[in-house]
């Protein structure tokens, strides 16, 4: 009878050492979830705002300034005597 208890106890102190282990891993394994999710999230917020200006610029797209803004931020066209990415 005592030796069953010793085997019990052996076995019950492995199970308790197992599944500390496990919820150890299990605790990293969240943090990196985490992580992953508010980068996720920073990336949906860069992406939700790209949308809004690309909105902008449709709904304004025959302003002038909507025009002159694309002019010189994609072709790097200005007006003459403005200093552009493509002469500087």
């Amino acid at each position: 009878m005592k030796r069953a208890s010793i085997i019990t106890k052996i076995l019950v102190f492995a199970v308790i050492v197992f599944l500390a282990w496990k919820l150890a891993d299990m605790r990293t394994d969240i943090a990196v979830a985490n992580a992953y999710r508010t980068e996720q999230k920073a990336q949906v917020v860069k992406f939700e705002l790209a949308i809004d200006e690309m909105k902008r610029r449709i709904d304004n797209k025959d302003s002038d300034e909507v025009i002159a803004e694309i002019a010189r931020a994609e072709l790097g066209l200005g007006l003459p005597g403005e200093e552009t990415i493509a002469t500087k």
